[in-house]
């Protein structure tokens, strides 16, 4: 092996299961360098867009409003996964919490977490506790607490995401807050009453160790986001799906994103041949092949996934999914969530806290079984994952 270069090595090491990378850290100092670098995580990331394995999902199986820490992790063939519960007792320790998974990108995880026992939980204090985890290496860092806001005012609304800024090579933790006040009429529109009332606060790894605040600048649509199918990370930016308010004159769905490296906003239509309707359940966004994709499960027999392509500079969306729903499950509405877009064409999805591997050439589904399966109907959460060794310590 002393014969090899580097690059070869870093070729071969970006190939290898996670589980293999972690006794290869063991075998010498050199290696163990290498692979903590971040070439060979960047290396890993670019060569899981083709993949063909099962890819590292983490899974999320928590039943709904119940404590829990329940996250796994499972890489490997579909038909033989390896599965591994991640360590969380760094979080208070007694599973006596609620969790939340604020993101997924570039082998850390963002998670929110409150402790049961505080009683009632607001918008704010559910954000209170925010921690950074590598569940490879189980290095973990607790973010410090932002300045909540002083008014006392009604209407109080957050969101958080994570995501990673590729201009600057950081990863960062934002958190908007919209609010309203007792001033607002009865004939005073959602929009207007939370016209430049809100606030966004921005963490950096590896800066100051602090959180950046900027007052009016979150477009008020997004107070309006559809918080279950959205916060989905794509091409350096946080992407939710939004409208505005249901008794407004003219309804409209749209998506709005959020620009890590600028931290900007802009809005994105659906696909144009979709007839967006009131009911949030029926669409959801997701990751697949590094494109944001468009979920939509309101037809009676078929679940259409759209892809957002670049051609020339022009961004339109592409229908590349129609999938009969009676292969998937019996449940006509329920929620879908793609995971992974694989080489060969395969589709790995969460639906009804199944997860599926269907394949378009052949019109068939492969429902995976996997040893400590935390899986519930409709309870699960499953998140497209690329581990790597990158030190959230920063």
């Amino acid at each position: 092996m002393e014969r090899l270069t580097q690059d070869l090595i870093l070729d071969v090491f970006s190939r290898l299961p996670l589980i293999c990378l972690l006794r290869v850290r063991c075998v010498s100092k050199s290696w163990h360098t290498i692979t903590s670098g971040p070439i060979l995580s960047t290396l890993r990331i670019q060569r899981s867009v083709t993949t063909n394995n099962l890819t590292d999902a983490i899974v999320l199986s928590c039943p709904n409003n119940s404590p829990g820490n329940q996250l796994y992790f499972a890489e490997g063939e579909p038909n033989n996964p390896i599965v591994k519960k991640i360590d969380l007792s760094f979080i208070y320790g007694t599973g006596q919490i609620l969790l939340s998974v604020v993101g997924v990108c570039n082998g850390l995880l963002c998670l929110s977490s409150y402790p049961t026992f505080r009683g009632g939980i607001n918008a704010i204090d559910s954000l209170k506790y925010i921690s950074l985890l590598n569940p490879i290496t189980g290095e973990h860092k607790q973010l410090p607490t932002f300045d909540r806001p002083t008014r006392s005012l009604n209407n109080l609304r957050s969101l958080c995401c994570f995501g990673f800024d590729d201009s600057q090579r950081v990863f960062k933790v934002a958190i908007f807050v919209f609010y309203g006040n007792n001033s607002i009429n009865a004939t005073s529109s959602a929009l207007d009453a939370f016209k430049d009332m809100s606030e966004m606060y921005v963490y950096t790894l590896g800066s100051s160790n602090t959180w950046r605040k900027t007052v009016g600048n979150v477009p008020n649509m997004l107070y309006h986001h559809h918080a279950n199918a959205s916060n989905v990370f794509a091409k350096g930016a946080l992407h939710w799906i939004c409208a505005t308010p249901v008794n407004s004159s003219e309804f409209e769905r749209r998506i709005v994103s959020f620009n890590l490296g600028y931290e900007n906003f802009s809005v994105i239509k659906p696909p144009e041949v979709v007839v967006v309707e009131q009911s949030l359940d029926c669409y959801s966004l997701a990751t697949l092949g590094n494109c944001l994709s468009w979920v939509d499960v309101k037809h009676e027999d078929f679940v259409d996934i759209w892809l957002r392509k670049s051609d020339n500079g022009e961004e339109s969306w592409i229908k590349n999914f129609s999938i009969r729903k009676e292969l998937i499950a019996p449940r006509l509405y329920a929620r879908l969530q793609p995971i992974k877009l694989r080489e060969n064409g395969d589709l790995l999805l969460l639906y009804t806290g199944r997860l599926v591997v269907y394949n378009a050439q052949s019109n068939i589904c492969e429902f995976i079984t996997i040893n400590e399966d935390p899986r519930r109907s409709g309870a699960g959460r499953a998140f497209p994952y690329v581990g790597s060794f990158i030190s959230c310590l920063q």
